[in-house]
């Protein structure tokens, strides 16, 4: 069974967090996530990853949605809609930084952009839903087969599977968050239609012209 991480802010912020250990001048965070549409209209306007410095007294990188007019995806270092945010789909997010050097977001491997690192080591990793502006029902995301690592696609930090069950694997955690079963893909439902065609002669003599066969309706 999938299982993802469910972060409900509609009452409060609901985040967990990773205490790597020791302090990363380069970091690679992957992970997928998934909102409603419904959060996509309001919208929902909040943090769901962010990076801290080794005193957890900065936030040195951040993965968010910002309404400008239009929704974007935005970072420390980025801002865009190519890839735009989607609902009740499952998006891969990569977040890369490395200490005073570069800072980039990905979407769905789609670079979104890229600037300027800060001068900080990375420490701390929360995800979820935090400082959300307007908490209300649309507030809640999924998240998934979350790595950390040295390397692009890299989880020798730090890994929780889609096969997790419980969230014993993060250090803290805040408000309501929980495991949930996540969700399938929609099934899709063809059908095929059959038909005959007849043309009726002078004399007449019933004639088959055509067979028709139709997938339309799917």
């Amino acid at each position: 069974m999938s299982n993802a991480l469910q972060a409900d802010a509609s009452a409060a912020d609901a985040w967990v967090e990773f205490d790597i250990g020791s302090d990363q001048p380069l970091v690679w965070l992957t992970y997928e996530q998934r909102v409603t549409i419904a959060a996509l209209v309001v919208p929902l306007e909040g943090r769901f990853a962010q990076l801290w410095d080794p005193t957890h007294t900065s936030q040195i990188d951040f993965v968010s949605f910002v309404d400008s007019g239009g929704l974007n995806w935005q970072s420390d270092g980025a801002f865009g809609d190519t890839p735009p945010p989607a609902g009740n789909v499952w998006q891969t997010v990569e977040l890369l930084h490395e200490n005073g050097s570069t800072e980039s977001l990905y979407v769905n491997t789609v670079l979104i952009g890229s600037g300027t690192a800060s001068g900080d080591d990375t420490r701390f990793l929360t995800l979820g839903l935090r400082d959300v502006f307007t908490p209300d029902p649309t507030s809640v995301v999924l998240i998934r087969n979350v790595k950390l690592g040295t390397t692009r696609g890299g989880d020798d930090l730090f890994s929780w599977p889609d096969t997790e069950t419980d969230l014993s694997a993060w250090t803290s955690q805040s408000g309501d968050v929980s495991v949930v079963p996540a969700p399938a893909p929609p099934e899709v439902v063809y059908t095929r239609i059959y038909g005959i065609q007849i043309a009726l002669s002078d004399d007449g003599v019933e004639q088959v012209t055509a067979l028709i066969t139709s997938q339309d309706g799917f």
